[in-house]
């Protein structure tokens, strides 16, 4: 089954939220790096001998707040507003914008969920394809369309979702 739709900007942001909200891989890396940032840049600070701890509190602070608009403005900077191709079949699912095209076995799909606008494709790396409604001639193409991934994500080991 092929389907091609473009996304939008709002769409990816709305998946990045609902992703940080239900994806404990995504809120658990989030939540450590910024920890891990924080932590650095304090020691950075408290290293110096000449900067006070409520200095570096806040200098870490400051840091951790950077790396958190820098990961909600990642998605936004790696959007591709063209048409994309999404073809999905017994082996996998196989992606298409202009000349680019990947392939991934159905193993490295995390999640296949759905909200009353969207399809969620969820790859193990925290990426994900989000799929607008529009992209389907009609609910039923769109339930088939999810019931067939998952189908063929239980086939090939994954969970049901």
């Amino acid at each position: 089954m092929t389907i091609a739709y473009s996304s939008t900007r709002r769409e990816i942001a709305t998946w990045y939220w609902y992703s940080l909200r239900r994806n404990r891989k995504h809120l658990r890396a989030w939540i450590l790096s910024l920890l891990a940032v924080s932590l650095l840049v304090f020691i950075s600070e408290r290293q110096s001998g000449t900067t006070s701890v409520l200095t570096a509190i806040s200098v870490s602070l400051v840091a951790a707040v950077g790396l958190a608009v820098f990961f909600m403005l990642y998605p936004q900077l790696r959007f591709k507003p063209q048409e994309r191709t999404l073809t999905i079949a017994p082996d996998g699912l196989s992606t298409t914008i202009n000349t680019h095209s990947k392939s991934y076995r159905w193993t490295e799909l995390a999640s296949i969920t759905e909200d009353h606008d969207h399809v969620y494709i969820g790859l193990t790396s925290v990426n994900a394809f989000v799929v607008p409604s529009r992209a389907f001639s009609s609910a039923e193409r769109r339930q088939e369309f999810v019931r067939q991934c998952r189908v063929w994500r239980q086939a090939a080991g994954g969970p049901g979702t």
